[in-house]
């Protein structure tokens, strides 16, 4: 029973990647394994349907943290390493 419960939860990931890979699908498309995810867990796990909105929402904001961390990172690479920290430093002191 544990492998089928095993084999559930890795379902939607596998759709994912699946429609991502093979079927050439968008994200946008591809993010139908979230409803995959959302049914299972409401049906076979038992899971109250304001804690799936819950966890959903918390792991979009999560995301969130980890998008501005890249975009952040990007931006650091392609001024150079160091340059937004002097940027700032320079500005800071021709206001004082």
């Amino acid at each position: 029973m544990e492998f089928l419960y095993a084999f559930l939860g890795l379902l939607p990931i596998l759709f994912a990647l699946v429609a991502m890979l093979f079927f050439k699908w968008h994200a946008k498309y591809a993010l139908r394994a979230l409803l995959i995810c959302a049914i299972l867990v409401l049906i076979v796990w038992k899971v109250k349907f304001t804690d799936v909105l819950a966890y959903t929402s918390s792991g979009v904001l999560n995301s969130l943290d980890v998008l501005l961390i890249v975009a952040g990172a990007i931006l650091e690479g392609a001024a150079g390493f160091g340059a937004p920290a002097a940027i700032c430093r320079n500005d800071y002191y021709n206001y004082l």
